[in-house]
Protein backbone atom coordinates (compact mmCIF):
# COMPACT_ATOMS: atom_id res chain seq x y z
CA UNK A 1 0.00 0.00 0.00
CA UNK A 2 1.28 3.54 -0.84
CA UNK A 3 1.33 6.20 1.93
CA UNK A 4 1.37 10.04 -0.31
CA UNK A 5 2.73 12.69 0.96
CA UNK A 6 3.11 16.38 -0.30
CA UNK A 7 6.33 15.09 -1.01
CA UNK A 8 5.48 12.58 -3.70
CA UNK A 9 8.49 10.46 -2.87
CA UNK A 10 7.06 7.68 -3.96
CA UNK A 11 8.42 4.21 -5.90
CA UNK A 12 7.22 0.85 -6.12
CA UNK A 13 9.51 -1.68 -6.76
CA UNK A 14 9.40 -4.99 -7.51
CA UNK A 15 10.61 -7.58 -5.56
CA UNK A 16 14.14 -9.07 -6.18
CA UNK A 17 16.00 -11.14 -4.48
CA UNK A 18 19.66 -11.28 -4.17
CA UNK A 19 21.84 -14.14 -5.22
CA UNK A 20 25.36 -14.43 -3.17
CA UNK A 21 25.75 -15.22 0.76
CA UNK A 22 22.89 -14.52 2.98
CA UNK A 23 23.85 -11.61 4.86
CA UNK A 24 23.49 -7.58 3.78
CA UNK A 25 20.75 -7.49 1.50
CA UNK A 26 18.33 -10.57 0.92
CA UNK A 27 15.62 -8.78 -1.06
CA UNK A 28 13.73 -5.49 -1.91
CA UNK A 29 10.45 -5.65 -2.10
CA UNK A 30 7.89 -2.90 -2.85
CA UNK A 31 8.98 -0.15 -1.30
CA UNK A 32 6.80 2.45 0.60
CA UNK A 33 7.57 6.11 1.85
CA UNK A 34 6.57 6.46 5.57
CA UNK A 35 4.52 10.07 5.74
CA UNK A 36 1.58 11.14 6.58
CA UNK A 37 -0.95 12.61 4.14
CA UNK A 38 -0.69 16.65 4.46
CA UNK A 39 2.92 17.16 5.76
CA UNK A 40 5.02 19.62 4.54
CA UNK A 41 7.19 17.81 1.17
CA UNK A 42 10.24 18.04 2.73
CA UNK A 43 9.70 16.85 6.89
CA UNK A 44 10.87 12.64 7.20
CA UNK A 45 9.98 10.72 5.05
CA UNK A 46 11.73 7.26 4.32
CA UNK A 47 11.73 4.44 1.75
CA UNK A 48 11.65 1.09 3.58
CA UNK A 49 11.83 -2.83 1.99
CA UNK A 50 9.39 -5.05 3.62
CA UNK A 51 11.32 -7.72 2.79
CA UNK A 52 14.69 -6.82 3.68
CA UNK A 53 15.94 -3.76 6.00
CA UNK A 54 17.04 -1.33 3.09
CA UNK A 55 15.98 2.20 3.27
CA UNK A 56 16.62 5.25 1.43
CA UNK A 57 15.77 8.39 2.80
CA UNK A 58 15.27 11.07 -0.26
CA UNK A 59 15.34 14.02 1.80
CA UNK A 60 18.84 13.34 3.74
CA UNK A 61 19.60 11.41 0.07
CA UNK A 62 20.91 8.70 3.06
CA UNK A 63 20.79 5.53 1.83
CA UNK A 64 20.66 2.36 4.63
CA UNK A 65 21.02 -0.63 5.39
CA UNK A 66 21.26 -3.87 8.04
CA UNK A 67 24.69 -4.30 9.12
CA UNK A 68 25.85 -7.59 9.58
CA UNK A 69 29.29 -8.89 11.78
CA UNK A 70 30.93 -10.72 9.13
CA UNK A 71 30.89 -7.46 6.84
CA UNK A 72 34.26 -5.89 6.17
CA UNK A 73 33.64 -3.13 3.84
CA UNK A 74 31.22 -1.53 1.59
CA UNK A 75 30.54 0.99 -1.84
CA UNK A 76 27.38 2.92 -2.25
CA UNK A 77 27.01 4.14 -5.90
CA UNK A 78 23.83 6.33 -7.48
CA UNK A 79 23.36 6.75 -11.02
CA UNK A 80 20.58 9.90 -11.98
CA UNK A 81 19.63 11.71 -15.35
CA UNK A 82 22.39 14.11 -13.88
CA UNK A 83 25.35 12.50 -12.85
CA UNK A 84 24.85 8.90 -15.13
CA UNK A 85 28.46 8.10 -14.50
CA UNK A 86 27.42 7.44 -11.03
CA UNK A 87 28.38 9.10 -8.28
CA UNK A 88 30.44 6.76 -6.09
CA UNK A 89 31.59 6.62 -2.65
CA UNK A 90 33.02 4.20 0.20
CA UNK A 91 31.67 3.22 3.92
CA UNK A 92 32.48 1.88 6.90
CA UNK A 93 31.08 -1.54 7.14
CA UNK A 94 29.97 -0.89 11.08
CA UNK A 95 28.04 2.82 9.75
CA UNK A 96 25.70 0.80 7.24
CA UNK A 97 24.99 3.90 5.55
CA UNK A 98 25.88 6.40 2.61
CA UNK A 99 24.94 9.92 2.11
CA UNK A 100 24.50 11.26 -1.03
CA UNK A 101 24.84 15.12 -2.12
CA UNK A 102 21.71 16.25 -3.00
CA UNK A 103 20.66 16.02 -6.50
CA UNK A 104 16.98 16.62 -8.56
CA UNK A 105 15.19 12.91 -8.28
CA UNK A 106 12.39 13.70 -10.70
CA UNK A 107 13.74 12.20 -13.49
CA UNK A 108 14.60 8.47 -11.21
CA UNK A 109 17.93 7.07 -9.97
CA UNK A 110 19.56 3.88 -8.91
CA UNK A 111 20.97 3.15 -6.08
CA UNK A 112 23.18 0.33 -5.46
CA UNK A 113 25.55 -1.09 -2.58
CA UNK A 114 28.32 -3.47 -2.42
CA UNK A 115 29.84 -5.01 0.32
CA UNK A 116 32.41 -8.01 0.88
CA UNK A 117 30.85 -10.57 3.77
CA UNK A 118 33.41 -13.36 4.26
CA UNK A 119 35.32 -12.71 1.22
CA UNK A 120 32.55 -12.83 -1.29
CA UNK A 121 30.75 -10.09 -3.05
CA UNK A 122 27.28 -9.33 -2.50
CA UNK A 123 25.45 -6.19 -4.66
CA UNK A 124 22.02 -5.19 -4.35
CA UNK A 125 20.48 -2.41 -6.37
CA UNK A 126 17.55 -0.47 -5.70
CA UNK A 127 15.72 1.87 -8.49
CA UNK A 128 13.97 5.35 -7.07
CA UNK A 129 11.47 6.18 -9.62
CA UNK A 130 9.13 9.36 -9.60
CA UNK A 131 5.51 8.08 -8.68
CA UNK A 132 2.12 9.20 -11.15
CA UNK A 133 0.80 9.79 -14.19
CA UNK A 134 3.59 10.84 -16.75
CA UNK A 135 3.71 14.00 -17.98
CA UNK A 136 1.61 16.01 -14.93
CA UNK A 137 4.96 17.36 -12.97
CA UNK A 138 5.06 20.71 -13.71
CA UNK A 139 7.66 22.39 -16.10
CA UNK A 140 9.04 25.29 -16.89
CA UNK A 141 10.09 26.11 -13.77
CA UNK A 142 12.68 28.77 -12.88
CA UNK A 143 13.59 31.53 -10.14
CA UNK A 144 14.56 35.01 -10.46
CA UNK A 145 15.57 37.05 -7.81
CA UNK A 146 15.54 41.04 -8.53
CA UNK A 147 16.92 43.79 -6.53
CA UNK A 148 19.05 41.70 -4.41
CA UNK A 149 15.73 41.29 -1.81
CA UNK A 150 13.01 39.39 -3.98
CA UNK A 151 12.46 36.35 -5.47
CA UNK A 152 9.54 34.95 -8.20
CA UNK A 153 9.42 31.44 -9.48
CA UNK A 154 7.15 30.52 -12.45
CA UNK A 155 6.22 27.02 -13.74
CA UNK A 156 3.64 25.76 -16.29
CA UNK A 157 1.14 23.22 -15.93
CA UNK A 158 2.36 19.96 -17.08
CA UNK A 159 1.03 18.72 -20.30
CA UNK A 160 -1.18 15.82 -18.92
CA UNK A 161 -1.97 17.60 -15.71
CA UNK A 162 -5.81 17.17 -14.90
CA UNK A 163 -7.68 20.08 -14.73
CA UNK A 164 -8.35 20.15 -11.20
CA UNK A 165 -4.57 20.04 -10.58
CA UNK A 166 -2.95 21.98 -7.85
CA UNK A 167 0.50 22.49 -7.48
CA UNK A 168 2.57 23.23 -4.57
CA UNK A 169 6.25 24.78 -3.81
CA UNK A 170 8.79 23.76 -1.31
CA UNK A 171 12.01 25.43 -0.66
CA UNK A 172 14.60 23.86 1.19
CA UNK A 173 18.30 25.86 2.42
CA UNK A 174 18.91 22.38 4.22
CA UNK A 175 17.23 18.90 6.09
CA UNK A 176 16.48 21.04 8.62
CA UNK A 177 15.39 24.36 7.15
CA UNK A 178 11.98 24.00 4.35
CA UNK A 179 9.39 26.56 4.21
CA UNK A 180 6.09 26.36 2.02
CA UNK A 181 5.58 29.31 -0.44
CA UNK A 182 4.40 32.00 1.65
CA UNK A 183 2.17 34.18 -1.61
CA UNK A 184 1.24 31.98 -4.84
CA UNK A 185 0.76 33.55 -8.04
CA UNK A 186 -2.60 32.00 -9.13
CA UNK A 187 -3.91 31.90 -12.77
CA UNK A 188 -7.37 30.69 -12.33
CA UNK A 189 -6.84 29.59 -8.94
CA UNK A 190 -4.19 27.38 -10.24
CA UNK A 191 -0.71 28.16 -8.36
CA UNK A 192 1.44 28.95 -11.26
CA UNK A 193 4.25 30.60 -9.74
CA UNK A 194 5.48 31.88 -6.07
CA UNK A 195 6.59 35.58 -5.05
CA UNK A 196 9.15 35.38 -2.02
CA UNK A 197 9.54 39.07 -0.25
CA UNK A 198 12.24 38.00 2.21
CA UNK A 199 14.81 35.87 1.17
CA UNK A 200 17.24 36.71 3.50
CA UNK A 201 17.96 32.84 4.87
CA UNK A 202 18.42 31.90 0.81
CA UNK A 203 21.54 30.05 0.68
CA UNK A 204 23.81 30.03 -2.07
CA UNK A 205 22.12 26.75 -3.23
CA UNK A 206 18.72 26.06 -2.88
CA UNK A 207 16.65 22.64 -3.34
CA UNK A 208 13.26 23.38 -5.09
CA UNK A 209 10.43 20.45 -5.06
CA UNK A 210 6.78 21.02 -6.81
CA UNK A 211 4.53 18.18 -6.63
CA UNK A 212 0.65 18.71 -7.06
CA UNK A 213 -3.15 17.07 -6.03
CA UNK A 214 -5.51 16.04 -7.92
CA UNK A 215 -8.72 13.76 -7.28
CA UNK A 216 -8.02 11.73 -10.90
CA UNK A 217 -4.28 10.81 -11.35
CA UNK A 218 -1.12 10.85 -9.19
CA UNK A 219 0.76 14.16 -9.66
CA UNK A 220 4.49 13.41 -10.79
CA UNK A 221 6.89 15.77 -8.63
CA UNK A 222 9.82 18.14 -10.02
CA UNK A 223 12.54 18.98 -8.24
CA UNK A 224 15.72 21.19 -9.27
CA UNK A 225 18.97 22.87 -7.19
CA UNK A 226 19.81 26.34 -7.95
CA UNK A 227 22.06 28.87 -6.61
CA UNK A 228 21.72 32.15 -5.98
CA UNK A 229 24.11 33.43 -8.97
CA UNK A 230 21.74 31.09 -11.44
CA UNK A 231 18.74 33.16 -10.35
CA UNK A 232 20.12 36.76 -10.08
CA UNK A 233 18.63 39.34 -12.36
CA UNK A 234 21.54 41.96 -12.25
CA UNK A 235 20.09 45.17 -10.86
CA UNK A 236 20.70 48.39 -12.67
CA UNK A 237 24.45 50.28 -11.29
CA UNK A 238 23.22 52.72 -8.76
CA UNK A 239 24.53 56.55 -8.23
CA UNK A 240 25.25 57.12 -11.95
CA UNK A 241 26.67 60.72 -12.57
CA UNK A 242 28.58 62.46 -15.43
CA UNK A 243 30.65 64.98 -15.03
CA UNK A 244 31.94 67.29 -18.15
CA UNK A 245 34.49 69.84 -19.16
CA UNK A 246 35.37 70.90 -22.66
CA UNK A 247 37.07 67.96 -24.56
CA UNK A 248 35.66 64.93 -22.60
CA UNK A 249 32.89 63.52 -19.96
CA UNK A 250 34.10 61.19 -17.29
CA UNK A 251 30.78 59.02 -16.33
CA UNK A 252 30.82 56.78 -13.18
CA UNK A 253 28.53 54.90 -11.30
CA UNK A 254 28.67 52.24 -7.97
CA UNK A 255 28.43 48.53 -8.59
CA UNK A 256 25.37 47.38 -8.20
CA UNK A 257 23.45 45.52 -5.18
CA UNK A 258 23.16 41.55 -5.29
CA UNK A 259 21.66 38.73 -3.04
CA UNK A 260 25.12 36.57 -4.55
CA UNK A 261 28.44 38.06 -3.06
CA UNK A 262 30.42 39.10 -6.08
CA UNK A 263 33.66 41.49 -6.70
CA UNK A 264 34.22 44.16 -8.87
CA UNK A 265 35.76 41.44 -11.14
CA UNK A 266 32.87 39.74 -11.55
CA UNK A 267 31.05 42.54 -13.48
CA UNK A 268 30.90 43.73 -16.75
CA UNK A 269 28.61 46.55 -18.12
CA UNK A 270 27.25 47.90 -21.18
CA UNK A 271 27.27 52.09 -21.80
CA UNK A 272 24.46 53.13 -24.12
CA UNK A 273 24.21 56.80 -25.31
CA UNK A 274 21.89 58.60 -27.30
CA UNK A 275 22.63 61.66 -28.39
CA UNK A 276 19.60 64.45 -29.48
CA UNK A 277 19.49 65.46 -33.21
CA UNK A 278 16.39 68.12 -32.52
CA UNK A 279 16.19 70.53 -29.70
CA UNK A 280 12.66 71.23 -30.09
CA UNK A 281 11.72 67.32 -30.97
CA UNK A 282 10.90 64.75 -28.62
CA UNK A 283 13.40 62.84 -25.98
CA UNK A 284 12.46 59.79 -28.63
CA UNK A 285 14.30 61.84 -31.59
CA UNK A 286 17.93 61.00 -30.76
CA UNK A 287 20.58 58.87 -31.86
CA UNK A 288 21.90 55.53 -30.50
CA UNK A 289 25.80 55.39 -30.18
CA UNK A 290 27.72 52.43 -30.64
CA UNK A 291 27.57 50.20 -26.94
CA UNK A 292 30.37 50.49 -24.97
CA UNK A 293 31.44 47.17 -22.42
CA UNK A 294 33.44 47.89 -19.80
CA UNK A 295 34.97 45.71 -17.32
CA UNK A 296 34.27 46.37 -13.70
CA UNK A 297 36.76 47.95 -11.56
CA UNK A 298 36.99 49.47 -7.99
CA UNK A 299 36.28 52.63 -9.10
CA UNK A 300 33.69 52.28 -11.85
CA UNK A 301 34.37 55.27 -14.21
CA UNK A 302 34.64 55.47 -18.14
CA UNK A 303 36.28 58.69 -19.93
CA UNK A 304 33.79 59.47 -23.14
CA UNK A 305 35.80 61.79 -25.25
CA UNK A 306 32.72 64.89 -26.12
CA UNK A 307 34.45 68.02 -27.04
CA UNK A 308 32.21 70.95 -27.41
CA UNK A 309 29.65 72.34 -28.51
CA UNK A 310 28.30 69.12 -27.25
CA UNK A 311 24.06 68.50 -27.31
CA UNK A 312 21.88 66.91 -25.02
CA UNK A 313 22.45 63.25 -24.26
CA UNK A 314 21.16 60.50 -22.23
CA UNK A 315 23.03 57.34 -20.89
CA UNK A 316 21.66 54.53 -19.66
CA UNK A 317 24.19 51.45 -18.02
CA UNK A 318 23.09 47.85 -17.50
CA UNK A 319 25.41 45.05 -15.49
CA UNK A 320 26.33 41.66 -16.07
CA UNK A 321 28.29 38.59 -14.54
CA UNK A 322 31.59 38.93 -16.36
CA UNK A 323 31.34 34.84 -16.75
CA UNK A 324 28.56 34.56 -18.53
CA UNK A 325 24.94 35.34 -17.86
CA UNK A 326 22.14 37.89 -19.78
CA UNK A 327 22.36 41.80 -19.03
CA UNK A 328 20.33 42.98 -16.66
CA UNK A 329 18.14 45.95 -16.75
CA UNK A 330 19.28 49.20 -18.17
CA UNK A 331 19.31 52.20 -15.52
CA UNK A 332 17.66 55.36 -15.69
CA UNK A 333 18.41 57.43 -18.61
CA UNK A 334 20.67 60.20 -17.14
CA UNK A 335 20.68 63.52 -18.77
CA UNK A 336 24.29 65.51 -20.25
CA UNK A 337 24.89 68.30 -21.71
CA UNK A 338 22.76 71.67 -22.56
CA UNK A 339 20.18 73.57 -24.99
CA UNK A 340 20.73 77.11 -24.74
CA UNK A 341 18.04 79.92 -26.53
CA UNK A 342 20.46 82.50 -27.97
CA UNK A 343 18.30 85.93 -28.75
CA UNK A 344 19.09 87.26 -32.24
CA UNK A 345 18.28 90.78 -32.78
CA UNK A 346 16.29 91.72 -35.88
CA UNK A 347 18.13 92.06 -39.21
CA UNK A 348 20.00 89.07 -38.29
CA UNK A 349 21.31 87.21 -41.31
CA UNK A 350 19.93 83.91 -40.17
CA UNK A 351 16.71 84.83 -40.69
CA UNK A 352 15.74 83.77 -37.13
CA UNK A 353 14.37 84.89 -33.97
CA UNK A 354 16.52 82.47 -31.70
CA UNK A 355 19.77 80.21 -32.18
CA UNK A 356 20.31 76.87 -30.79
CA UNK A 357 23.50 76.05 -29.19
CA UNK A 358 24.95 73.19 -27.41
CA UNK A 359 26.85 73.75 -24.34
CA UNK A 360 29.18 70.64 -22.68
CA UNK A 361 27.77 70.96 -19.31
CA UNK A 362 25.26 68.85 -17.48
Amino acid sequence: QHVSSPCGYVSPVPCAPSGGPESLLVAICVLVLSALPGQSSLVTQELMGECGDVTFDPRTMTLRWSCQENATRATCRMSHRESPNKDKMSAEAESCQCTFTRVALHGGATLKVSTTVDGASVQEELPFTNPGAEGTAARNFSCAIYHAAFMNCTWALGPAAPSDVQYFLYIANSESDETECPHYIQDSGTHRGCHLRDISKLKYRTFFLVNGTSRGPEIQFFDLILSTREMEQISPPDNISVQCNTSHCVLQWNQPRTKTYLTYLDFQYQLGIRTQVSANGPSSNSVPSPKINVSGEVHNLYHLPSPEPRGPHSLRIRAADSRGGPWGHGSRPVEFGKIVLLDIHPGDTHGSSSLVKALGHP
